[in-house]
């Protein structure tokens, strides 16, 4: 036998050499796999070398990847093995951003149940509500209920509100759905009372939400119906504080209502004569308005209520 062939025969004899993928790496393909068994069994051997925060080659942690995966399980576990709950993606997005985005109602509520950041901007100055789909009511209104729990308490029912972010748009669209789904008013309370506590409610921001939305739903192709309104017009009963300031709050709601839709201005007079019937305004708090109020229509807008 050649020594050639000799050595030919000896190194086709060798084993190839093995690769060897590193604990990281099948900790991360184990998630995008949902492998919940084998993300356990790592996480609880001692030995293994897993760095449950670090972005991985796609700018994703193990947690978002985990939550774009919609594994309510994997979330589970990792929140469970202390993995950051706010930490940003290469996109500037925490988990919960993803979730909202994704419309994950459930990883969603986890997330904020154990400490997300209901608040927290990406780059571009998104929180995660912003992301949601904006028909995705119920996933808003848990997102909207954490932003009042998180908010800066005050003394003062309404002195906080010029520091908050203003989600006024938010809440109509979620009182108009909840308008459009309840026909008794015991039931749309209870519906509204879960979007947050006494305060927030009471706050002005929500009421002019609540109005304008009873004003869009009692309001067809620019016909009023006006049973409709004075049955929802219960809602700002219950809520109501009898002083000057949420009158002319309840007004400026109702003008605003008008001068943003393709409602015609002469319903104005319309629907403020039925809050004045109901008494949920005065003339002295629409005289009040309209004096401060400039370039109004003298026709359209100077009249008189009852005392």
């Amino acid at each position: 036998m050649s020594r050639r062939l000799s050595l030919q025969l000896k190194n086709s004899s060798k084993q190839k050499p093995k690769v060897k993928f590193t604990d990281e790496l099948i900790f991360l393909e184990s998630i995008k796999d949902n492998d919940i068994d084998c993300v356990r069994n790592m996480l609880r051997r001692a030995s293994a070398n897993i760095d449950l925060n670090k972005i991985n080659d796609t700018g994703l942690t193990a947690l978002h990847q985990a939550v774009l995966e919609n594994s309510v399980d994997l979330v589970n576990i990792l929140i469970e093995n202390k993995a950051d709950l706010n930490i940003l993606d290469e996109d500037h997005w925490t988990p919960l951003h993803a979730a909202a985005s994704m419309g994950y109602h459930e990883i969603s509520k986890i997330l904020l149940e154990n400490g997300a950041d209901v608040n927290c901007l990406t780059a571009e100055n998104e929180r995660p509500i912003d992301l949601v789909d904006q028909d995705d009511f119920p996933l808003i209104s848990l997102l909207l209920n954490y932003m009042n729990l998180n908010s800066s308490s005050n003394d003062s029912t309404n002195s906080s509100d010029e520091n908050e972010p203003d989600n006024s748009d938010l809440y109509r669209k979620i009182v108009l759905n909840i308008l459009r789904n309840y026909d008794d008013n015991d039931q749309i309370f209870q519906e509204i009372e879960k979007l947050g506590d006494q305060k927030f409610v009471n706050s002005f921001k929500f009421q002019k939400s609540l109005c304008i939305a009873i004003c869009e739903a009692s309001i067809n192709k620019n016909d009023l119906d006006k049973q409709e309104l004075r049955k929802r017009l219960g809602l700002l009963l219950k809520y109501s504080d009898r002083t000057i300031d949420y009158e002319l709050n309840l007004i400026d709601s109702v003008y605003d209502f008008i001068r943003n839709s393709e409602v015609s201005t002469d319903m104005f007079k319309k629907i403020i004569t039925i809050f004045n019937e109901l008494k949920l305004i005065t003339n002295n708090a629409y005289q009040i308005w309209r004096s401060k109020e400039k370039n109004l229509d003298k026709k359209k807008f100077g009249f008189n209520l009852k005392n």
